[in-house]
Order: C-alpha cells, then structure tokens, then sequence
C-alpha cells in the first residue's frame, strides 16, 4: 500500500504568490513530496500555466486548499450570502480545474472563522443545496470535493467526522469524500482511531498535523493509533503534513486561527522531519497490522 505524501504550500510562504509558490513546489519536490497543496483563498494571485508548468518540471502533482470568509458563507441564511459563496466556490472549482488538481478541500461548507452563534437549519440546508451542485460541477472537471471537519474555534457546522459523514450523506454525491485533520481531530474527537474506522471508504484526504501545529511528535496527538486505525481501514489515499507559524503566515491569516506565537523556524528542517516520521508510522502500522494472531 503506498500512499502519497502531500504538504501544504505554506510550510514555506504565507500569503502564496507565484515566486513564493515555485519555491515551495521546488523544495517540497526535493524533499521527496508527491502532491503540493495550493490555497486558493485569493485566485487573482494564481497563474494557472506558469502553475502548471512549475509542476511539471518538478514532477509534482497539486491539490486546491480552501478557506471560506464570512462575506461569503454557504451555511449563511442569508440567501445573497449564501449565492456569493456559491459563486466563489464555482470559481474555485474551475481554478483547481485549471492548474491540474483533482481534488479540492477544506472548510468550505461554512466560513474559516470563529462563530458566536449554532447554525441554522436554513443555513444548513442552504450548504447542502450549494455542495450539491458544486459536486456536480467538480465531476465534470475530474474533481473530488473533501470536506474537512475542523474545531469549535474555526466553524460552528462540521467538528467532528461524524458530523462531516452526515453531512455527505445529505448531499448525496459520490465526488464528495472526508478530509480528516488530526489537529482538529485532536480536540473535537472522543477517539481519532474509532473516527477514522468510522469513515472507511469515505476517507479522501488525511492531514497529519501536531497538537499545537509544530514538529510531528511533540505534542499530543496519538499517532501510534492513529496509522494504526489508517492501516486497519487499507487507506491508499494521500497524506498530508501541515504544520503553522505565527512568523511565517500573514497576519489575518494567523489571527483566524490564533497563531500567536512562533512555532519552528526552519521550513525544509520541519518537511524532511515529518516526511520520515509519516513514513516510519505508516510501516510500523503496517507491520503490526500483518502480525496480528
């Protein structure tokens, strides 16, 4: 079972611009990185040729990172909120389209934000609806949507991968598929290994990341269990390190997801760190997988 490794392009430069962004496809294609996941927060700072053509030389292989803003929040129940998203959405549908990514996550079933009130059943609704038709858009382009379930502090409608199965269930399209963080998991769920049992085939995406976003192996975050759980399930599908710091993302960014404070420094030290430790986790789970009595 071999499963690719992908890392977030903001390991290395936070906002993404394309001489940023060529410099982080180079290193985490040095550093033995299959797939490069690209933020499509702001599209008009994306060449999508020069993208690709970065790609390529490099061998890599993209995926489109997503994060929805308040202005345009499909949860919303404010219909002219609700469309705006839709239409963003869209656009990020044929953006991922065009620089080759087959696949498009993140929080973008509500908006990246701490809320201060639960979400509305006409919200709700109004999210489905939209996912629905965005995951028929995505099929026609080749894309599978992952929806990321993410803590209580960054969204108030998907904590949990239960609540993220749910919430496929009812949009009903076969293009839809989980991406589990184990940051969040780490504060949301009563057992990350039981939740990713629970996903089995709905699993698309899974992101590897510290308790407190730093170095892999330092916090809290179980994952003896948690490649373990990966393995028992045959997952084959990417997986991804992601790792933040206050000094190497912008400021509006880090405030969203209360990065205040300086986390590591060296960004190759903290990629080639979590590239052997998923390698070394994923062979042991394996190894003690075969050996069961």
């Amino acid at each position: 079972m071999h499963n690719p490794l992908g890392i977030h392009a903001f390991t290395w430069s936070s906002p993404w611009n394309m001489d940023d962004g060529y410099h982080a496809v180079e290193r985490a294609a040095a550093l033995g990185y299959n797939i490069i996941a690209v933020p499509l927060r702001d599209m008009s700072a994306i060449d999508p040729a020069a993208l690709v053509k970065m790609l390529e030389v490099n061998g890599m292989r993209t995926r489109a990172a997503m994060g929805m803003s308040l202005d345009a929040d499909i949860s919303s129940a404010d219909c002219e909120i609700a469309q705006k998203g839709e239409a963003r959405l869209m656009q990020a549908i044929a953006m991922a389209r065009d620089i080759g990514a087959t696949q498009m996550g993140g929080i973008i079933y509500s908006a990246l934000t701490k809320y201060t009130v639960a979400p509305t059943p006409e919200g709700r609704r109004h999210c489905i609806e939209i996912l629905a038709r965005c995951a028929e858009a995505a099929k026609a382009a080749g894309i599978t949507i992952t929806l990321e379930p993410a803590n209580r502090y960054e969204t108030n409608l998907v904590n949990t991968a239960a609540q993220g199965l749910a919430l496929i269930e009812a949009i009903g399209a076969d293009n839809v598929l989980l991406h589990l963080d184990t940051y969040h998991m780490n504060i949301e769920e009563n057992d990350i290994a039981q939740a990713i049992r629970a996903c089995g085939h709905k699993l698309g995406y899974f992101e590897v990341s510290e308790s407190h976003r730093g170095y892999l192996g330092s916090g809290q975050v179980d994952f003896v269990s948690t490649f373990r759980a990966l393995a028992e399930i045959g997952y084959s599908g990417p997986i991804g390190f992601e790792a933040f710091t206050s000094n190497r993302t912008k400021p509006a960014l880090a405030g969203i997801m209360s990065l205040w404070r300086p986390l590591w420094e060296d960004a190759d030290d903290i990629a080639a760190h979590a590239r052997d430790f998923i390698r070394t986790q994923l062979a042991s789970a394996r190894r003690a997988i075969a050996t069961r009595p």
